[in-house]
């Protein structure tokens, strides 16, 4: 009898645990800071610095990149970013550039990239999973990539 009790007490403790442990995700401690990576950064060159969270720091390779970012280039400096979704982009000298939106889901994107000064070129990957919006916007233009 005894020892029912006891296993019923640690499977207890164990649905307890398992419990919390699920509402991570939706609280944000697996994602950090601005959520889950949309990319990274996979070419750096000179002084680049990534603001997340009103926070300013050196860009690494393979850094991560989220929604809501500020990637900055110095003079002669670039940074190339690799998203989820295959597009690549690199961020020329002097440049600033937030990504205000990154929404990727099977049957939608949803990408809002504000460029704020300097130039970037880059290849933008076809969407066929459904609705698609891929934006650029710099001052006010704005260019869309179907």
């Amino acid at each position: 009898m005894k020892a029912k009790l006891r296993v019923k007490k640690y499977l207890g403790i164990i649905t307890v645990f398992i419990s919390l442990l699920s509402l991570i995700p939706s609280i944000g401690l697996s994602q950090g800071p601005g959520g889950a990576a949309v990319g990274s950064l996979t070419a750096i060159v000179g002084d680049v610095t990534v603001t997340r969270s009103g926070n300013v720091v050196k860009a690494a390779v393979n850094a991560p990149i989220r929604q809501k970012d500020l990637i900055v280039t110095g003079p002669l400096a670039s940074a190339t970013i690799a998203f989820i979704d295959k597009t690549t982009l690199k961020l020329e000298p002097n440049s600033k550039m937030e990504i205000t939106e990154f929404v990727l889901t099977e049957k939608s994107r949803k990408v809002t990239l504000n460029m704020m000064a300097g130039n970037l070129s880059g290849d933008v990957r076809e969407f066929t999973g459904g609705q698609n919006s891929f934006q650029i916007r710099s001052g006010e233009s704005v260019a869309n990539f179907k």
